[in-house]
């Protein structure tokens, strides 16, 4: 596998929550109430997060690397930094737009729980959730585990378009060929934060979580950790 150019200072769930949560109030505040907006605010489940800002991470420099031959896990027809070609301060934005699109959308999920945080699972790694997590990289997964496909579509308009406005607003934009596949991989990738959320959770129940490990995608972790 060819050798991924290294970028600097790592993103995370952890340091783009505020961001996020901005992004989502009124999506949350809709379906939930203002009380679970208040329980994210307060950060109770940071705890939980260390596996996923490790997930995160690697899918950030994979998927957005300007050299990237193929799109990270799912079924996209492009990686996003391939398609946008991002250079120097453009490639960080890029990675905080990213980040925080998928932190919106695991916090999304999160919000769901009652109380937040509740569905976590003790002791499912960074390893291990990436290897879930790169075999559900798919637009049908959310259906597989009983997310509506109303709520997830929602999530896939609102957060891609969002990536997409954020985007623009940094001055990339995909070559002409691209462009479609390029919006089409936004949306994916708002629906990606969702997924990582239930591989921490018990709506992935124990045994789906075992079959995910031994999967060949899976093998891109030990790459990706030595980046």
């Amino acid at each position: 596998m060819t050798k991924i150019i290294t970028l600097t200072a790592a993103m995370s769930l952890s340091t783009s929550v505020e961001g996020a949560i901005d992004l989502i109030a009124h999506r949350l505040q809709g379906v939930r109430g203002p009380e679970t907006l208040d329980q994210l605010h307060l950060g109770a489940f940071q705890g939980q997060l260390p596996a996923a800002d490790s997930c995160l991470d690697c899918f950030l420099r994979l998927e957005l690397s300007p050299i990237a031959n193929a799109p990270v896990g799912g079924d996209g027809k492009v990686a996003l930094g391939a398609a946008l070609g991002p250079e120097g301060e453009t490639a960080e934005a890029l990675r905080r737009a990213v980040a925080t699109t998928m932190t919106g959308s695991y916090l999304t999920m999160l919000g769901l729980e009652d109380p937040v945080g509740s569905d976590f699972v003790e002791g499912r790694d960074s390893e291990q959730l990436w290897r879930f997590w790169i075999d559900h990289m798919r637009s049908t997964a959310t259906l597989a585990f009983g997310v509506p496909g109303k709520f997830a579509g929602s999530v896939r308009r609102e957060g891609g378009a969002q990536l997409e406005s954020e985007i623009k607003r940094i001055g990339l934009a995909p070559g002409l060929l691209r462009r479609r596949a390029a919006s089409e991989r936004c949306g994916l990738i708002a629906v990606f934060g969702l997924l990582l959320r239930l591989g921490q959770t018990k709506g992935c129940d124990d045994a789906t979580f075992e079959r995910s490990q031994a999967t060949e995608k899976a093998q891109t972790w030990p790459f990706c950790a030595d980046i």
